[in-house]
């Protein structure tokens, strides 16, 4: 039994796409499957789909959260259906649980923006689509400054997005004392965060936050509670060398391309879940 196209299709994407966060990258994965509803087989498929989309970017577990809740529903509703049609129960899974986490990060984007409400000017860096809800929010004036996210920059993307209804500045990740300097509290989208303390966000973060904390500066960093991990041993992700230096010679200079990097939790002021403002210290 092979996968269908539109779903190989989704699976390279998420595997391929080095811009977008990992919320986004969830929705991607609820699209991969239900790309499987309509063949004969989804029943059995599902469950293979699932180990292989968990395994997809492993420095992002929400990915294969929202793999495993669709799963575990979906036994869970066909046990209790007769004569089920397998195909229209996982439509309707996929789209509970798309639901269910897009209110999640509503949630959670009203909790930060209470946090922000009477801040100047926020600094962040990278992309992050629970960042950009948070900062798009209509009862907030402040400004942006942006670090730009290399190597791929997809800092850009985000003052992009934001430029038509904010005053955006963007800087280099080398920059970010003056980044920090200029802002009232920094905003960070984390990937995980660790029950047992500290976050795993895009690289960059941990001397942001070494530098926030110097200044005496707030560090918000913004979570579901689907991206929370038990486990300690979550891998982290590098990139091609040649997405740092493609002129680069071969063999006689070692690059490496580091996506992600783990903040320890003396760095962050506080938590924002769905749930409200999680102090750092009571994760630990």
């Amino acid at each position: 039994m092979s996968f269908p196209a539109k779903f190989q299709e989704y699976i390279e994407r998420i595997a391929g796409e080095k811009r977008l966060g990992s919320s986004a990258l969830a929705e991607l994965a609820l699209n991969a499957l239900a790309a499987l509803a309509g063949e004969t087989d989804a029943h059995t498929l599902l469950e293979r789909a699932v180990g292989l989309v968990k395994n997809l970017r492993p420095s992002m577990p929400l990915i294969g959260r929202v793999a495993e809740e669709t799963l575990s529903r979906y036994q869970e509703l066909v046990k209790r259906v007769r004569d089920a049609d397998y195909g229209q129960i996982l439509l309707r899974v996929v789209d509970e649980v798309r639901r269910e986490y897009r209110l999640m990060v509503e949630q959670l984007a009203a909790n930060a923006q209470e946090l922000i409400a009477d801040k100047r000017c926020v600094a962040t860096i990278s992309y992050s689509g629970t960042v950009k809800q948070v900062l798009t929010a209509s009862r907030w004036s402040g400004s942006v400054v942006i670090l730009e996210s290399r190597p791929m920059r997809e800092g850009f993307m985000l003052a992009e997005e934001l430029s038509n209804i904010r005053s955006v500045e963007v800087m280099v990740d080398a920059a970010m004392s003056y980044a920090v300097a200029g802002a009232d509290a920094i905003l960070i989208g984390a990937d995980a965060v660790f029950k047992k303390g500290g976050f795993i966000g895009k690289i960059g973060c941990y001397p942001l936050c070494m530098l926030a904390q110097k200044a005496g500066k707030p560090v918000y960093v913004l979570a579901d509670t689907w991206k929370f991990s038990d486990s300690l041993d979550i891998p982290l992700e590098e990139g091609e060398p040649e997405e740092v230096w493609p002129e680069a010679r071969r063999g006689s200079i070692k690059i490496r391309n580091p996506y992600f990097e783990v903040t320890p939790h003396e760095l962050v002021t506080a938590y924002v879940t769905e749930h409200g403002v999680v102090e750092s210290d009571s994760l630990v």
